[in-house]
């Protein structure tokens, strides 16, 4: 089988972000993830840091460093560390040139072998108010987009899904083009309810993002489709916390309760409860003393009792709102 070609637009030089926040190492990283061998049609592949420090002649902390700055400060990918699989958000506005049946055969091969299907749910719901995708990608948008909703219960039925889009046949099957995923987006008006629906799918991914993160930082499995979970995320919210805030909030707690008693603790329904997160917030937001500063103030017996103490009048609250109705109770709980 002859090697896939991957093609970048041209316009990746002159996009704001590239010209004004790349460096000329992130430029270069860029175009590894657009076009390294690796690379899969939907954006989603394995990503082995060895192997990329190899390739790229970077050193094993180089890269890891990269793919941070990637994540947390371009907002460009969003990685999984349990599968080492990495997503490029937008990767789809611009990986098709062309379309038909036998793009469509690919993207849903690649889907398959997906094994975080929070990484898919996350480029789906991203992908889904685009007004820049070919017939293709958006026919296969839509189609997926009743699927990674419940993320773990995806049911393929694609025998007459390929059939739906057939634009134009692939001069070349083996040739598959790739824009930089920084490419300008035309803007169109939209009514009243696109604008909901975009809303709405932009918030259930900030849902599903925050409990990547957790699951990234506890090497946790929380499923982000779990009704109470859903529902104790969406209440921070909607009070107009952001999802910056719940992931310094799992941050703080992590990296406060991480091999104590509190562990247990780390868990939706604890770290985004009405009656904590305010305070939890706040704590992540306190100027940490540096280490050479620091004065020892190991924690009394009574302070943790409180601690404690705390958590079960939390819990006790929980009980009464299941057993009001209030709520469900969660899988772990």
């Amino acid at each position: 089988m002859p090697p896939v070609k991957r093609i970048v637009s041209t316009s990746f030089w002159e996009d704001d972000k590239v010209v004004n926040s790349f460096t000329p190492e992130d430029k270069y990283f860029m175009l590894y993830l657009l076009t390294n061998p690796h690379t899969k049609q939907l954006g989603i592949y394995p990503l082995n840091v060895k192997m990329a420090a190899f390739e790229t002649g970077y050193s094993f902390e180089s890269v890891l460093s990269l793919l941070e700055r990637f994540e947390k400060s371009h907002k460009i990918i969003v990685r999984s560390k349990t599968t080492s699989e990495i997503a490029i958000k937008n990767f789809l506005c611009y990986s098709v040139m062309k379309g038909g049946k036998p793009v469509l055969d690919c993207l849903y091969s690649d889907v398959r072998s997906v094994k975080d299907k929070g990484l898919l749910s996350f480029v789906i719901h991203h992908l889904v108010s685009r007004d820049d995708l070919t017939d293709t990608v958006s026919a296969f948008v839509k189609d997926m987009i009743n699927k990674v909703d419940p993320i773990y219960n995806i049911e393929y039925n694609m025998e007459n899904t390929n059939d739906k889009v057939n634009d134009n046949d692939n001069d070349n099957d083996s040739t598959v083009a790739v824009r930089s995923t920084y490419a300008k987006r035309t803007t169109k008006g939209k009514g009243n309810d696109d604008k909901k629906r975009k809303a709405e799918h932009e918030f259930q991914a900030g849902i599903t993002e925050i409990i990547s993160h957790l699951n990234n930082k506890t090497n946790t499995g929380y499923r982000p489709e779990t009704k109470s979970t859903r529902e104790c995320i969406s209440k921070i919210l909607k009070a107009g916390y952001t999802v910056d805030d719940c992931k310094a909030v799992i941050d703080c707690k992590v990296q406060e309760w991480n091999g104590t008693e509190m562990q247990k603790y780390l868990r939706p329904s604890t770290l985004f409860a009405d009656c904590h997160f305010e305070e939890y917030l706040q704590a992540s937001r306190m100027k940490k003393p540096s280490s050479q500063n620091r004065q020892p103030n190991p924690k009394s017996s009574y302070d943790e009792y409180n601690d404690l103490n705390k958590f079960e009048r939390c819990e006790q609250e929980i009980e009464r709102q299941i057993a009001a109705g209030e709520r469900e109770r969660a899988p772990w709980e």
